[in-house]
């Protein structure tokens, strides 16, 4: 994807990345190319959409069975999978989990939406990569995530 004026890269920070954090990789000197910048760990690439419709296909589920069972409507998943629109962190996690993707997959497809991978040296993550391990629905995720006073999936 490529940003033609600084207009449509400002449009991008709103819609698809976690502003407060492109916000401080910018600084105070607003330009194309530092919103640029900033923005392209965020910006979605064709590889992710196809990342996990191919670790879906593997593991033998439809797409839209993950889609409901990861509680996202089927038109955003759509959206996601075909790279139209780039996942919040806590969709992607939705999805991998939803899918049972390994912790190999799913840090993999962190990486692939240019998100900072999961480390034990955090506790909202590590909650996470026990999930994920121990193959934990989403429900029970959010109980840990509650109870630790962090932002649910």
């Amino acid at each position: 994807m490529t940003i033609n004026s600084l207009s449509e890269g400002l449009e991008i920070l709103h819609r698809d990345t976690p502003a407060a954090r492109v916000k401080q990789a910018i600084g105070d000197e607003i330009t194309l190319e530092n919103v640029y910048e900033a923005a392209k760990p965020f910006i979605p690439t064709d590889e992710l959409g196809s990342y996990l419709c191919d670790v879906i296909d593997d593991i033998g589920y439809t797409k839209s069975e993950v889609m409901e069972k990861a509680g996202i409507d089927e038109v955003l998943g759509f959206q996601i999978i075909t790279d139209m629109i780039h996942p919040t962190f806590n969709a992607l996690m939705r999805i991998c989990l939803a899918a049972g993707f390994t912790l190999d997959e799913t840090q993999k497809a962190i990486e692939l939406a240019g998100y900072k991978c999961l480390s034990e040296d955090n506790k909202r993550d590590e909650i996470l990569i026990h999930g994920i391990t121990y193959m934990k629905p989403i429900s029970k995720l959010n109980e840990l995530l509650y109870d630790i006073g962090d932002t649910l999936l």
